[in-house]
């Protein structure tokens, strides 16, 4: 990967919908590339966070 890989590609590899070669590519250029690789730490910790609040027991309003 030469250039970097759009906000799509990066929220789909967050989300684990890459195919090997897509997310080997996005690998390598967060290696390559720290800013990006923190970025990204950001989108899986945010990912990770509304996780946790999803799973809590009435976090989502029974009426809903």
């Amino acid at each position: 990967m030469t250039e970097e890989p759009a906000d799509l590609e990066l929220h789909a590899y967050v989300d684990n919908e890459l195919d090997d070669v897509g997310r080997f590519a996005v690998e390598t250029h967060l290696a390559r590339h720290p800013e990006v690789a923190a970025r990204v730490m950001g989108y899986l910790s945010a990912r990770t966070g509304l996780r946790l609040i999803s799973r809590r027991e009435g976090a989502i309003p029974e009426r809903l």
